[in-house]
């Protein structure tokens, strides 16, 4: 929309303004580009083309998006260390259960599997929470983006990517269980029972 500056005073309480957008003809937009950018420099204004604009906006949350991307992994990281912690916990915490179940004949394979399905099921009973602050971690995101720049982002569930963050934070549960999985496997049976 192009109007004459009286007229948008009246009509919509103009009193400043700090960006013009020029809309050319894809012909013309050299011709257009030159001719503004030499008033730019004669009223100490800044020109810019929509196409480096839109290259500062990248950059910005191109940003942002690599810091969500390496919070995601410290958290990995953390869950990971944690479950592997709770874990070898349980593994010495049972070191006398897991030697008699050895004793009476329970393969090292049980043992194993036994451990394995221990941090499966702390990995599931983590997946609820973690996905509920996921979901509040991004309607926050949402809402102060707004608040900032005042452009709303919708919060889309993409079943995909949703099914692969459920899919990467079990494998990461399953791989912190190989360490305690393997101090279980070559607990002494007899030396376990007699520890105790």
């Amino acid at each position: 929309l192009i109007m004459d500056r009286s007229v948008a005073e009246r009509l919509f309480s103009v009193t400043d303004v700090h960006v013009y957008l020029i809309d050319a003809e894809p012909a013309e937009v050299t011709a257009v580009g030159t001719q503004l950018s030499d008033i730019a420099k004669n009223h100490s204004l800044i020109y810019q083309e929509l196409y480096a604009f839109r290259q500062v906006v990248r950059k910005m949350t191109s940003g942002v998006t690599t810091g969500l991307w390496g919070m995601l992994g410290l958290g990995l990281l953390v869950a990971c260390f944690g479950v592997a912690n709770s874990v070898s916990r349980s593994v010495i915490e049972q070191t006398r259960y897991i030697g008699l179940m050895r004793v009476v004949g329970m393969s090292r394979g049980k043992v194993g599997m036994m451990i394995v399905l221990q941090s499966a099921m702390t990995g599931l009973i983590g997946l609820l929470p973690g996905f509920l602050a996921g979901i509040c971690f991004a309607a926050l995101i949402s809402t102060s983006f707004n608040e900032l720049f005042g452009i709303q982002l919708p919060i889309k569930f993409d079943a995909t990517f949703i099914l692969g963050a459920f899919l990467l934070s079990f494998t990461v549960v399953l791989l912190a269980s190989i360490p305690p999985m393997f101090r279980a496997i070559l607990l002494d049976p007899l030396g376990a029972i007699r520890d105790e």
